[in-house]
């Protein structure tokens, strides 16, 4: 009697350790930083440097984008999550979370939209902060729930 209930205790024990790791615990996170800028202008043009995320000079009317490629080199999958700040962030659309198997790459585009209260000559500028997480254990249980979920 006296064995079982601290096999009990044990096995309790270790599934709260389980959960308490698999919640609250950052198995493996990277961050990273890029700088954005665009000029609102009426004339288009671009810059293909790779030292930040530029858009160049977006005309009235139109709308400009940049692909960002992404990959996974490890062998578990990743939650990449994507945020923006300065003035660009409003006008900037992107996914703010996806997901990499191991091993998979991927391609983001990030889309610059204008609205018509923007004055020629206005420059916007701001940065992307990219988080890489592994995924936990919730992430994974609602991955596998959306599969299962497509197969109904």
């Amino acid at each position: 009697m006296k064995t079982q209930k601290i096999s009990l205790l044990l096995g309790l024990l270790l599934v709260i350790a389980f959960f308490f790791y698999s919640f609250f615990l950052i198995q493996h996170a990277e961050y990273y930083d890029t700088d954005v800028n665009i000029t609102f202008s009426n004339m288009s043009g671009f810059n293909l440097d790779k030292d930040k995320l530029h858009f160049g000079d977006v005309g009235m009317g139109s709308s400009a984008f940049r692909n960002m490629d992404f990959s996974n080199p490890y062998s578990y999958p990743l939650k990449v999550s994507i945020s923006s700040t300065g003035n660009i962030s409003p006008f900037l659309h992107y996914p703010s979370v996806f997901y990499l198997d191991a091993g998979e790459n991927k391609t983001i585009r990030y889309l610059f939209a204008p609205n018509s209260n923007m004055d020629i000559g206005d420059y916007y500028t701001g940065s992307i902060k990219i988080v890489f997480r592994r995924l936990s254990f919730l992430d994974q249980f609602y991955l596998w729930f959306l599969e299962k979920e497509k197969l109904l």
